[in-house]
């Protein structure tokens, strides 16, 4: 078999071959077929790097046999675990690696050093590799930047962002060894009064994660740094109690903002205020993801915040809001048997369907994991599904067609993803044959009874004694 006699043109190859870009092998074999098809496959094959410390070696030596491979690169991804950066080939090859990308190429950074339970400090890196890092934030083209796993990092790393449109940060900001008129507070305070306009890097969608005693200052040094006046999308996941942490991160986009997502992992919820949203006027998506154990404060917190945005409608006193998640990990069946029995709902019922929320067109309850079938029937529901106790918990919702409600072995993150839902009813629930025998079964002396239930009411009973929430 001969070559072509009359090549097609590479525009044409290059669209025939991007119908393979999920197909390694495919474009491999591609890339051995004819030296026709290598430059197609190549800007495909190396569109997407994900490094690992042995990979970070390969690479390398490829760029530096053919330097022009960097071009190719659009998103990399860097996993390195603190102890391989201990040893300095995989170090050198990383600094080689990010030395040669393309400032005119490059749109997607995403860097984690250590591990959830041992972050790296950032002045553990070599000078040479944080140099390296920081040449890469300048780039004209880096629209994205997820910046993970690292702790103490100078409060005015991100001053190097230019034009980064989406940013995940889940890294402790250092806020040591700067002189007094430096600290962030100063600066934006300047900003404020003199109204010079601000050359700082306007992100769309912020993603922040902070586990940090230094909360307050960190989210300062960031509204000083970053220009949130434009911001579209802000995720917070907080993993303490400090729920004012969200009405100081989204104060400088009241106007812009458009969904809200928030990952509140405590078991208590203090009685603070919870965040203002009644001045977010464009808010559209509002997502709460969080967990309850021997308290439902989760669903009060929520109500008060619901409260308070329809306190203040917008244009025909209507909140724009129009999608509302909730993702609840009851973590044991003591935590849904209090999440269950609260009065709470009801009031979520009311205010989602009064006038104020007539945007409104779904409302998404996920239960993390949620107790057996089994268990469930000895509610003496209809079911075991989760399904109907929360329809039976928000009637009114359920009755205009907006609630949909299911339980998941999923986070939120996950199904936000698209990630493939596991969960299975394995027990049988609505197989009428099969509930005599977990009826039967519920009747033994650790049935719970707490929650009352009749055909055609709606309505649960009061909040149990002592006596009947005691361990199962």
């Amino acid at each position: 078999m001969t070559g072509f006699s009359a090549p097609m043109p590479l525009e044409i190859i290059s669209y025939i071959l991007e119908d393979f870009d999920h197909r390694t092998q495919t474009l491999h074999a591609c890339s051995l077929a004819s030296h026709v098809f290598l430059a197609s496959t190549r800007k495909i094959l190396f569109s997407v790097v994900s490094l690992t410390p042995e990979r970070s070696l390969t690479l390398s030596a490829l760029m530096k046999a053919d330097p022009g491979l960097s071009e190719y690169i659009q998103d990399i991804y860097i996993d390195i675990p603190h102890v391989k950066l201990r040893q300095r080939k995989y170090d050198t090859a990383l600094q080689a690696i990010l030395n040669t990308l393309s400032p005119r190429r490059l749109q997607m950074l995403h860097l984690e050093i250590g591990e959830p339970s041992s972050r790296h400090s950032w002045g553990k890196l070599s000078l040479a590799l944080r140099a390296a890092v920081e040449r890469i934030l300048k780039f004209p083209s880096l629209e994205t930047v997820n910046f993970m796993g690292t702790k103490n990092i100078p409060w005015n790393f991100l001053d190097h962002l230019s034009q980064t449109k989406s940013l995940t940060l889940s890294a402790s900001i250092n806020m040591k060894g700067l002189a007094i008129n430096d600290k962030p507070e100063g600066q934006l305070q300047q900003t404020v009064t003199t109204g010079v306009a601000s050359l700082r890097c306007a992100p769309d969608n912020l993603d922040l994660s902070y586990n940090s005693k230094d909360l307050p200052a960190s989210l300062t040094a960031l509204r000083t740094i970053l220009d949130l006046s434009h911001l579209h999308t802000l995720v917070l996941s907080l993993q303490q109690d400090d729920t004012d942490a969200i009405q100081t991160i989204m104060q400088d986009s009241l106007e812009s903002l458009e969904s809200f997502t928030c990952y509140c992992f405590f078991d208590e919820f203090s009685n603070q205020e919870p965040p203002d949203f009644s001045a977010v006027r464009n808010l559209r998506v509002m997502r709460i993801a969080t967990d309850t154990n021997n308290s439902a404060r989760a669903l009060q917190w929520l109500f008060r915040v619901l409260k308070r945005l329809a306190s203040s409608p917008g244009e025909k006193g209507v909140v724009a809001l129009d999608v509302l998640t909730l993702h609840i990990d009851t973590l044991d069946n003591l935590g849904f048997r209090v999440l269950a029995s609260s009065p709470t709902w009801a009031d979520l019922d009311n205010i989602l369907t009064s006038p104020p929320f007539a945007n409104l067109k779904d409302v998404k309850v996920y239960i993390a994991d949620p107790p057996s079938v089994s268990w469930l029937l000895s509610y003496r529901l209809p079911s075991g599904r989760v399904e109907d106790i929360i329809q039976l918990l928000l009637p009114a919702l359920h009755a205009k067609g907006l609630l949909e409600a299911r339980p998941t072995h999923l986070s939120l993150e996950e199904i936000l993803d698209g990630a493939e839902e596991t969960f299975e009813l394995t027990h049988g629930a609505s197989d009428d044959s099969n509930q005599g025998d977990e009826m039967e079964e519920s009747e033994s002396e650790d049935r719970f009874d707490y929650i009352g239930y009749s055909h055609g009411d709606s309505s649960f009973d009061e909040e149990p004694s002592e006596e009947e929430t005691g361990d199962a």
